[in-house]
């Protein structure tokens, strides 16, 4: 199977960060309820737009864990003969490319389509079976996909996509929806 994989919130975590910088600005973390930066305080919202747009991007490459298991399960998918793309919207520099490449060392292509960018352009050209995303917007665009929603505690931005999508709590789960 071809199988894209979105990085942020998929296969790193980015709750540590943000709640982080609430609490430095004084304020408690939520998870938000839509994915819109203006739900949040703008101080709060431009210290996060501050830290994404980066030139170094050094807070997103060093304070987003990676969640547990993650590793092992490209490993496996890698191993059963899959072939693996990232498709992130985070910015496309060295940096970003330089950790990916470094923590995932199994993805055969990355793609770095930049922040807002959608991404089911690039979905499409890479004729894929599989993509699999926290946020899948256009996911009703992608022809001859299946999609797989990683939907959990951290993520009420999307659960009104549950009732269209199939969805799971971990990206460790994808060996479940893989043939």
């Amino acid at each position: 199977m071809r199988i894209a994989i979105d990085l942020d919130m998929v296969l790193v975590d980015h709750v540590p960060y943000w709640k982080n910088v609430c609490n430095e600005h004084g304020f408690a973390y939520s998870p938000p309820a839509t994915w819109d930066f203006n739900n949040y305080h703008p101080m709060v919202r431009d210290k996060i737009i501050e830290d994404y747009t980066n030139k170094d991007c050094k807070v997103i490459t060093t304070q987003f864990p990676i969640y547990p298991g993650v590793i092992g399960t490209i490993e496996t998918l890698h191993n059963q003969g899959h072939v693996l793309f990232i498709v992130t919207s985070r910015k496309d520099n060295v940096i970003n490319m330089l950790y990916i490449v470094e923590n995932f060392p199994c993805i055969d292509t990355v793609y770095l389509i930049g922040i807002g960018a959608h991404k089911e352009a690039v979905i499409n050209n890479l004729q894929l079976d599989l993509w699999i995303d926290d946020y899948p917007i256009g996911y009703g665009l992608i022809t001859d996909c299946r999609v797989l929603l990683v939907s959990n505690n951290s993520t009420p931005y999307n659960y009104h996509m549950r009732k269209d999508i199939t969805h799971t709590k971990s990206f460790n789960e994808v060996i479940n929806y893989v043939s």
